[in-house]
């Protein structure tokens, strides 16, 4: 017969390594304590998984096409699938005739295209007609200029 207790401490310490590979509290007060962390990423992760989905309907038909010429951008700390949210601001020029502005807007930014963010590169976006400060980046239109 198996020894469940064998199994459970094998379990904790696999649990335990992986938290403190993560820089996260292994003890069972430390993993209490960081409850509220834990929380706000998943509220987070629920506010970006919104902003993609929004951003899906921008891409496919729902957005004014734009251009955008990077000031800067940086990341703010979240992540989505391990790739990172970066804030980017820019000035946007519209094809619907609307006068080019500034606008500082988040997206998700895989790997590869990473060495686009750098300030003075120019990106293709569609932009929310609801809202000209919201945009998401067509990479493939981007890639082509």
């Amino acid at each position: 017969m198996p020894n469940p207790f064998k199994d459970w401490a094998r379990m904790y310490g696999a649990n335990k390594q992986y938290l403190e590979s993560q820089g996260r509290p292994s003890s069972f007060f430390g993993q209490i304590g960081d409850i509220p962390n834990r929380i706000h990423e998943a509220a987070d992760a629920g506010e970006i998984g919104m902003k993609m989905m929004r951003h899906s309907a921008l891409n496919n038909g729902a957005g004014v096409r734009a251009i955008v010429t990077v000031d800067g951008a940086w990341q703010v700390g979240s992540y989505m699938n391990m790739s990172p949210v970066m804030r980017v601001q820019g000035r946007v020029k519209r094809e619907d005739g609307t006068a080019p502005y500034c606008a500082v807007f988040d997206e998700v930014v895989a790997q590869m295209h990473m060495a686009r963010m750098r300030p003075g590169t120019t990106l293709a976006v569609f932009v929310d007609p609801a809202n000209p400060v919201d945009m998401t980046i067509d990479w493939i239109r981007s890639g082509q200029l």
